[in-house]
């Protein structure tokens, strides 16, 4: 059934693996099928199938491509393995800035000092916010 797109099947079949000690191909068979249908959480489930043998950073990618495929929940629980895992700064990295887009961490952005900043000049007229009108 999991050959014919059974999402249900897929993944009991990925536990299946998982619980007879073949981490691999239970993760080879969610992300195959996760490709194959774009069922998110396939991914979530082989995030969860990595943090067993501490596999943090796998299970944090899993996440990550889950959040792009839209799943809620999968950056508040990235958080928390990360956490978990005692990687602290990573984890309030992660909390406060998100991912890059290449699913890396962000990290702190740079800001120009004010005095590097352009000077507007008094010619060009006041500054309008464009929200306001």
């Amino acid at each position: 059934m999991a050959e014919r797109g059974d999402l249900c099947a897929a993944r009991e079949a990925a536990d299946m693996f998982a619980r007879a000690g073949r981490p691999e191909d239970a993760l080879d068979r969610l992300r195959d099928h996760a490709h194959a249908t774009g069922d998110v959480n396939c991914l979530w489930k082989g995030a969860g199938i990595l943090l067993d043998p501490g596999r943090a950073d796998e299970a944090v990618t899993w996440y990550q491509q889950a959040a792009d495929c839209g799943y809620p929940l999968a950056l508040p629980y990235a958080v928390q393995l990360l956490h978990t895992a005692g990687r602290v700064d990573e984890c309030l990295r992660l909390r406060r800035l998100g991912w890059e887009p290449d699913g890396s961490i962000a990290g702190p952005r740079q800001v120009r000092a004010a005095e590097e900043a352009p000077v507007r000049s008094a010619a060009a007229g006041p500054v309008r916010d464009p929200v306001t009108y």
